[in-house]
């Protein structure tokens, strides 16, 4: 499991973003453990949960950088956009990773505000 701080933006903007879509309501602190398959997204056939998660990390991404802020890490091309989109939605994908897993997935592909480039 990556590492899950308050003091990491990754972490807090990944937090806030999923509480703020209706995919969790834990606490701060006990949100890095937390599987994606306890997501709010993950109830359905694998078909269904593949669209909810693709959904959920287009609203992702937008509240990233439309509300939070954040900027891609290697420029907004379009290349750049098709890979963080394919990034995490595959990380919601993947069943046991944790809160701080996808915060770290979101990590590698934007910088969010107070983290230098």
């Amino acid at each position: 499991m990556a590492d899950w701080s308050i003091d990491s933006p990754c972490c807090v903007v990944t937090w806030i973003t999923l509480a703020l879509l209706d995919q969790s309501k834990k606490a701060f602190p006990a949100s890095g453990t937390v599987p994606m398959r306890r997501l709010a997204f993950w109830v359905g056939s694998e078909e269904l949960r593949a669209v909810r998660a693709k959904t959920l990390a287009i609203q992702m991404i937008a509240t990233f950088v439309e509300v939070a802020k954040a900027v891609y890490e290697k420029g907004n091309t379009a290349a750049n956009r098709k890979a963080a989109l394919e990034a995490v939605q595959a990380a919601l994908l993947e069943g046991d990773s944790t809160m701080a897993d996808l915060a770290a997935r979101n990590n590698e592909h934007f910088l969010f505000l107070g983290e230098a480039p």
